[in-house]
């Protein structure tokens, strides 16, 4: 028989958390800030639940969600996955990379996806419970339909879960979903409320609940301090983003920088012009490729990578898988990394530094506000970036020439293959001072041509409670 000491896994999970281990109500919904852990300790109880299925020879199916597959395989996915092998769970599961999918001993699912197809999700039956991570990327009607997809008679409790940023104090999630009671229990930071909906059926009064988690990074213990001088820092560079990445509380989305953006199903098979953007991360900012594409007065932009810890050797493979080893359209990257580029060189894949310089920014905003842009709809972290990308302000709210530096990965590869594609100014520079600078100057004051780049029953005290 193989065995898992619940007391053991105790160790990994944040005290700050417990209490959501043991939460079974209805809805529960986890609002904070960024780097508070609550997207951990969500994978972390779905796990658990399915463990104390295996000790009583039960089952669960969870149903976890990005808005789209691919967000979905780029963090729910490996998320759940460095949990399992963290809590030395190799034996007691199989996993189907195609389908993203994990299966336990004992008949226990986990499914890991998009609403790509909302007619797929239908046609899966038996759901214990869903999770929507990132949930302010769902619509007010995705989420009526996956509330109506748990239901039935089950051995434990159903559960729906949401976790996500408070990004605009308009969402429906606020509007919808809270009352003004649990507002004013977020507003002051206090970390849990909860509210009681009753609806009588023939005859009989149903009591179901919803309850609130609200944490912050001064939550979350094993996150680093750099990190949370990063957040606390916010403070100088503009008051609403420390709202809802610090604090976590709603936001009040004022001063974007791309209002008028629109969303497109299918990716075009010939530009114009194209590329390929990068922008270098690892610990804890994503390492983010934008592929950009123009065609007349329409600019293309699709989201191929936003994940971290990746190495240079594994940006190089995804830029290999992106082009099929094709490599006649540019790729251009962060300046700021000069080895990072040499070492993609050196592996094979062509790659050149952005142009940066005084006002480089905001010069970048610009070229891409001449254009229609056009997202391409499963680039859901691009589109997340773009619906909170802001010009920041001091203080006392006055609007400042430049935007807020948090959250643009995907943009900032975007504007670094947009100005090399349709030029920048002949005042900007590049700043890693490699050899061929002039050259490089050169070309990116010209717009390109294509072609110019050649369980245990002996923790039943423990599993009850779950």
């Amino acid at each position: 028989m193989i065995q898992v000491d619940a007391k053991g896994l105790m160790q990994f999970i944040n005290p700050n958390f417990v209490p959501i281990m043991t939460n079974k109500d209805r809805y529960f919904v986890l609002i904070g800030g960024a780097g508070s852990g609550k997207s951990v300790a969500v994978a972390q109880k779905l796990i658990l639940r399915i463990l104390k299925g295996m000790s009583k020879k039960k089952k669960h199916k969870f149903l976890c969600l990005r808005k789209t597959g691919p967000a979905a395989g780029n963090s729910i996915y490996p998320l759940l996955k460095d949990i399992l092998n963290q809590w030395n769970l190799q034996r007691v599961y199989k996993v189907n990379k195609t389908t993203m999918s994990f299966h336990f001993v004992g008949g226990s699912e986990i499914l890991c996806t998009g609403l790509d197809d909302p007619e797929k999700i239908k046609s899966i039956h038996g759901i214990t419970g869903v999770w929507l991570e990132e949930a302010t990327e769902f619509t007010h009607d995705d989420f009526k339909q996956l509330d109506l997809r748990v239901r039935g008679f089950t051995w434990d409790y159903k559960q729906l879960i949401l976790s996500f940023n408070p990004i605009d104090e308009n969402h429906w999630i606020r509007q919808k979903l809270f009352s003004d009671d649990i507002q004013a229990e977020i507003e002051a930071e206090n970390q849990f409320a909860r509210k009681e909906m009753t609806q009588e059926v023939d005859n009989k009064k149903i009591t179901y609940a919803m309850s609130v988690m609200h944490s912050t990074y001064r939550d979350n213990e094993f996150l680093d301090d750099v990190y949370k001088a990063r957040l606390e820092n916010l403070i100088n560079e503009d008051s609403n983003y420390y709202d809802i990445y610090c604090r976590g509380v709603w936001g009040v989305l004022k001063g974007l920088i791309f209002e008028h953006w629109e969303q497109c199903d299918v990716w075009p098979q010939d530009f114009d012009v194209s590329g390929y953007g990068i922008d270098f991360g690892f610990s804890v900012n994503p390492s983010s490729i934008v592929e950009a594409g123009f065609r007349g007065n329409d600019l293309y932009l699709r989201e191929h990578c936003y994940k971290v810890g990746m190495t240079n050797k594994e940006i190089a493979v995804t830029l290999f898988g992106i082009t099929h080893g094709r490599m006649e359209k540019p790729t251009v990257a962060d300046s700021a990394e000069p080895k990072s580029i040499a070492e993609i060189r050196s592996l094979g894949h062509p790659c050149m530094p952005s142009v940066k310089g005084k006002d480089s920014v905001v010069f970048g905003i610009q070229r891409m506000k001449q254009y229609r842009i056009l997202i391409y709809r499963e680039s859901t972290n691009l589109i997340k970036e773009l619906q909170g990308y802001k010009w920041a302000t001091d203080r006392d709210g006055t609007p400042l020439n430049m935007p807020v530096k948090f959250n643009d990965h995907l943009i900032d590869a975007a504007r670094y293959i947009i100005t090399k594609l349709k030029g920048v100014p002949a005042s900007l520079e590049i700043i890693d001072g490699s050899d061929g600078k002039q050259d490089f100057v050169e070309a990116a004051n010209r717009e390109t041509t294509p072609g110019d780049f050649a369980v245990d029953e002996d923790n039943d005290d423990i599993w009850q409670d779950f």
